[in-house]
């Protein structure tokens, strides 16, 4: 029997239940409200990323399949900096603002800001995903907002 979860709940023990309440320090000192401690949480980080759409003549995406221990095996469009996934630098000609994107990831709040880029040197590492596949390409939600944002279909 799992106890912790059952019957010695933090917000509510049921005492009378347990089967180990003659022997509980903390029903003998009167202390039962005060056990378990909850744990800290952890912080909430605010992150500003940009992402990048870039297209080539066929229409395709430029995307990255992830091999860190975030979101392992997903495909993303390339990131602006390292906060989220280490990103391999790209040769980017930054277009206009589409738009902006807003997600939480555990602790994090992220607004992605997505723009309209250009490649200007070698995709090494990406990509390109026809839009017609997308649906089969496993990503992140944010991505397939960003995606939502910019009409890619």
């Amino acid at each position: 029997m799992e106890l912790g979860a059952l019957i010695c709940t933090p917000r509510n023990p049921s005492c009378l239940l347990c089967p180990l309440r003659e022997h509980c320090v903390a029903r003998a000192a009167g202390r039962v409200d005060e056990f378990p401690a909850p744990k800290p949480k952890k912080e909430t980080r605010e992150l500003h990323i940009p992402l990048y759409l870039v297209r080539d003549a066929a229409g395709r995406v430029l995307m990255r399949r992830e091999a860190g221990p975030l979101m392992h095996a997903m495909y993303h469009l390339p990131h602006g900096d390292s906060a989220l996934l280490e990103e391999s630098a790209l040769d980017l000609v930054r277009r206009a603002l589409v738009g902006v994107v807003r997600h939480t990831i555990t602790t994090r709040k992220i607004e992605f800001s997505l723009y309209d880029a250009e490649l200007r040197g070698d995709a090494d590492g990406y990509e390109w995903i026809d839009v017609q596949e997308l649906a089969s390409v496993p990503h992140p939600s944010y991505v397939a907002k960003a995606l939502k944002l910019a009409r890619v279909r």
